[in-house]
């Protein structure tokens, strides 16, 4: 289960940028996964609180947004959603397509509290 090991690459970069930001801890975290990211996001969601365990993402919430795999046509370039459309570009039917988007798996957003905020609000980035 390779998701443990990237779990933990991404609490590191998350608690880096936070004490680069002076940040007492991380509130919340939303990570962007691709369909074809070889990244299970409920494998992230169950090893999320043992991982983050300890650290300054202890207890903050976690959001997914899950990434469809989308393609560009390379003869017209439409580009369409692959498992909604299927192999045939629906403009003009050729097959030759590039994947665009769907590999991802990525910080989109940090949530902290900063040292001097007394009134427990965050800041988001």
């Amino acid at each position: 289960m390779h998701e443990m090991s990237i779990l933990m690459s991404m609490v590191e970069m998350a608690e880096q940028y936070a004490k680069q930001q002076h940040a007492e801890r991380i509130t919340g975290i939303s990570l962007e996964i691709g369909e074809m990211s070889a990244v299970v996001p409920e494998y992230v969601e169950f090893l999320f609180p043992d991982v983050t365990e300890g650290t300054m993402l202890e207890g903050a919430e976690l959001s997914i947004r899950r990434q469809p795999v989308c393609v560009r046509c390379r003869d017209c370039d439409t580009v369409y959603e692959w498992r909604k459309e299927g192999f045939r570009c629906p403009a003009c039917g050729s097959e030759a397509a590039q994947i665009v988007s769907g590999r991802e798996f990525k910080i989109q957003s940090i949530e902290i509290r900063k040292e001097d905020e007394n009134d427990g609000s965050g800041e988001s980035h």
